[in-house]
């Protein structure tokens, strides 16, 4: 029987990345739970015309990580007794594997609640075209690992689990790590990936994002300092970002 998956997630102005997030989902999510924070790029009404797509709207003061947060820590909780597993997470960060099915039907068998994956951000020279049939990791190619909860000491992420079990995830800001309460057993995968799209779709597109990012932070996340490495000098992040193409690897050789 295929395990059934709900997939939560964010969305802000994302009509760029969307068709090719759209390509992920289908391929694992039996439903995917969209909650909008006032888009006007066409994203809402690009959304709604996928039957297992539902979008709706929360409001904030710009970009607020604390009501991101809390949204991310309940909203799940809708799909208990409806769902075998959940998926919380960005919009840009992209859940693949040939063999997730198999996983998680050993996960069922051998008590684990909680998927560990690999994680590696993209840095691309560009942004592509999107081109149907062809997944963005198939596009862009190059991405570097990100040290993200694959092991036991920094558990942070997680972003699928099974939400019959696991009473509470307890995201703090930005989510970057979580304290699961309840029946929780992480299984580490070798074979199911996250893509991190990080803005990584070549530099101008990257310091295009932050500069929008930055001028949306809510008053509370500059008072806390949330989403500051978006007010970057631009040559850090120029920096930054061709040390990631240089410790980047072919992500189609992943199997």
């Amino acid at each position: 029987m295929k395990e059934k998956i709900d997939l939560y997630t964010l969305v802000y102005n994302e009509m760029d990345i969307l068709p090719f997030c759209i390509d992920y989902w289908k391929r694992f999510a039996n439903h995917v739970y969209i909650w909008d924070n006032g888009s006007d790029d066409g994203s809402v009404e690009y959304l709604t015309q996928f039957p297992f797509i539902t979008v709706q709207h929360f409001e904030s003061e710009g970009l607020d990580d604390a009501i991101q947060v809390q949204l991310k820590n309940t909203v799940w909780k809708e799909s208990r007794g409806q769902a075998d597993w959940v998926v919380v997470c960005d919009c840009d960060e992209l859940l693949w594997g040939n063999h997730l099915e198999e996983e998680l039907l050993y996960m069922r068998l051998n008590g684990y609640t909680a998927m560990g994956n690999r994680w590696y951000s993209f840095f691309g020279d560009q942004k592509p075209e999107y081109e149907e049939g062809k997944l963005l990791h198939e596009l862009v190619k190059t991405g570097a690992p990100q040290s993200i909860n694959y092991d036991d000491a920094s558990i942070g992420k997680i972003m699928l689990f099974n939400p019959n079990v696991i009473e509470d995830m307890h995201y703090e800001v930005g989510c970057h790590r979580c304290h699961p309460e309840g029946q929780y057993k992480m299984y580490k995968s070798p074979k199911t990936y996250v893509f991190h799209i990080d803005k990584g779709l070549g530099i101008d597109y990257k310091l295009d994002a932050f500069k929008k990012r930055a001028a949306r932070l809510s008053e509370r996340n500059k008072m806390f300092g949330w989403g500051i490495h978006y007010n970057f000098p631009e040559e850090q992040l120029r920096k930054a970002y061709n040390e990631g193409i240089a410790n980047s690897i072919d992500l189609t050789t992943l199997k």
